[in-house]
């Protein structure tokens, strides 16, 4: 299990300058993390005694909380509650401690993205290597980010089998293991294409997706950029229907709309101006 943290108050009386929170001097993506926890930070020099004593009441679990975000969790606290001359004053002696870092990293995956280049690049770049300090929110980012990155490249069904995150408290050290099947990657279906004015013809030139080539939206994005870049189409999106996916393909719909009081090449030699 993780650690324990014990944060001792001591209410003293001084005369300091017009301030709220004050720290020691500490690293500052500490600082900056307790700062943003602490309730004693939203409290102006107006606040009533009740609402100090409820945030320092508060601040034991919300110093706790900040500092195992970060991977510190034995430090040594003192809270000092002093007197100003014109506001109320908490001073906040820290040492962090020692930082948990990574014993041992074990991620694998299995299914067809195993084999993806841009999915093994993302593997190899995760902020959590041998011997680097722990930080649960980009570990808890880098997880949804690989969610994210293979159901855009098409493996929508994507399981994580396993994650694992074990700490130990005896040696300052974390394991990770994750264990991920990507299953099928899907490729594009039928792609349909909505509008009345341009010839077909014409339209082809602008769409690069093709049926059959492998699902990403990064391909879909580039699409719906270039055809939303011609001076005839006034808009223009892209849409994937990943829930018809049932034969591992997944729908493209293009619809598109264009710019008005424009003539426009029908394929049958003549123009038409569809504006009013």
């Amino acid at each position: 299990g993780w650690w324990l943290l014990a944060v001792v108050l001591v209410t003293t009386r001084a005369s300091v300058a017009n301030a709220r929170v004050v720290y020691s001097e500490l690293d500052e993506l500490v600082r900056e993390n307790v700062s943003a926890y602490l309730t004693l930070e939203r409290l102006g020099c107006d606040a009533s005694a009740a609402d100090i004593d409820r945030g320092l009441v508060a601040a034991r679990d919300q110093i706790t909380e900040s500092l195992q975000a970060l991977g510190y969790y034995t430090p040594a606290i003192e809270l000092r509650e002093e007197t100003a001359v014109d506001c109320w004053v908490v001073a906040v002696d820290l040492n962090p401690g020692p930082r948990v870092t990574y014993r041992d990293v074990d991620i694998r995956i299995v299914g067809d993205a195993a084999e993806d280049s841009v999915v093994r690049d993302r593997l190899v770049a995760m902020p959590f290597g041998l011997g680097g300090a722990l930080h649960h929110g980009e570990y808890s980012e880098a997880k949804r980010s690989l969610r994210r990155l293979l159901v855009s490249r098409g493996y929508l069904d994507a399981v994580f089998e396993k994650t694992r995150l074990e700490g130990m408290p005896e040696e300052y050290v974390a394991e990770v293991f994750w264990q991920t099947d990507s299953g099928p990657r899907y490729r594009i279906g039928q792609i349909s294409i909505r509008q009345d004015v341009f010839d077909d013809t014409l339209v082809q030139r602008f769409v690069t997706l093709k049926s059959g080539d492998f699902f990403d939206r990064t391909a879909l994005l580039r699409q719906q950029k270039a055809l939303q870049s011609s001076a005839l189409i006034a808009t223009a999106s892209v849409n994937a229907d990943t829930e018809a996916n049932g034969d591992q393909t997944v729908p493209i719909t293009i619809v598109i709309e264009p710019v008005e009081r424009i003539g426009y090449f029908t394929g049958v030699g003549v123009s038409t101006d569809r504006g009013p």
